[in-house]
């Protein structure tokens, strides 16, 4: 049985797939699969481009998934966050934000904005500057 979606797998030029049952540091396509995909829907990518140039950098980060599921549920003043807002929040969100916003979602591990741990964690982002 096909398993689906897939979030790795490799092609040849005629778009025939080949999907590796497990990945390890030595795991080879077979001749004539080149082009590697992927669709890892949990992490964020940015990239920089530069016009005229194209892109110029790429960075990506994870995005904790039970946390996206606990912060859908909260109703802020301006009504729900859409999904793709908070899986953005907290895909750029530094290890404070995150525990802050896991602490006001109910979720077991966060902390209180403005409590002891989150004034003395040596993380910052654009969220909190």
């Amino acid at each position: 049985m096909k398993s689906f979606p897939q979030t790795l797998w490799y092609e040849n030029k005629v778009g025939k797939r080949w999907v590796p049952k497990f990945l390890s540091a030595t795991s080879k396509p077979p001749n004539g699969f080149i082009y590697q995909r992927t669709r890892f829907p949990m992490y964020l990518h940015d990239s920089i481009c530069k016009v005229g140039v194209g892109e110029i950098a790429r960075g990506s980060s994870s995005i904790n998934e039970e946390l996206v599921a606990a912060m859908i549920g909260l109703k802020p003043k301006a009504g729900r966050l859409k999904l793709s807002a908070v899986m953005l929040l907290v895909g750029i969100s530094c290890e404070r934000c995150l525990n802050a916003m896991a602490h006001r979602a109910g979720l077991k591990w966060g902390y209180p904005k403005g409590g002891k741990q989150y004034r003395e964690s040596n993380t910052r982002c654009e969220l909190c500057e």
